[in-house]
């Protein structure tokens, strides 16, 4: 087969032999550095693989991260709601001791006094319808001094019933 390869070659012009060689060469050089120029352009396996793991385990880290901040702001969440129903339970019972103080004191006498009055004063009376009689005068006393009596009651029913709706505001709100 090598034998008859000069013959060929012979028999074929030159600028055609230029052009075969050119395409050899071309050939030659793609199949050398064509491997290389590919390889540059893609990334190792074992590259992307420790990517993939280091990205994995920053996600998990940043998921448990997550998973704790959570649960810290549930967990703070619950405190104080906690907190806030127990401080109106406070102001719920403060309510319940001043409406219970409230009722017991409604209605309770604060004051009596009593006072002597007199109506009437002393008057000078004349008795005399007849001209010929002898006129007679004389001093009369009123009738006697009366007593008056002032009781003074408490009346809490507005304060009553401002408690009352205060009460069921925060018992709104506790829940109850």
């Amino acid at each position: 087969m090598f034998k008859y390869i000069s013959e060929i070659i012979s028999k074929i012009s030159m600028k055609q032999r230029l052009s075969a060689l050119a395409i050899v060469l071309f050939a030659i050089v793609t199949i050398s550095v064509a491997p290389k120029i590919v390889s540059s352009f893609t990334q190792d396996n074992e590259e992307l693989e420790l990517k993939v793991e280091r990205q994995r385990l920053q996600i998990e880290q940043l998921s448990n991260q997550v998973d704790t901040l959570n649960s810290k702001i549930l967990s703070e969440q619950s405190s104080c709601t906690n907190r806030f129903v127990a401080r109106e339970k406070e102001v719920l019972d403060l309510l319940l001791s001043l409406e219970t103080e409230a009722r017991n004191s409604n209605g309770k006498i604060l004051s009596t006094t009593t006072t002597m009055e007199r109506k009437e004063r002393p008057r000078y009376v004349e008795e005399s319808n007849d001209p010929n009689e002898p006129r007679v005068a004389r001093m009369e006393m009123p009738s006697p001094p009366t007593e008056k009596t002032v009781i003074v009651k408490t009346d809490n029913s507005k304060l009553l019933k401002m408690i009352s709706n205060v009460k069921s505001n925060v018992q709104s709100h506790i829940g109850n």
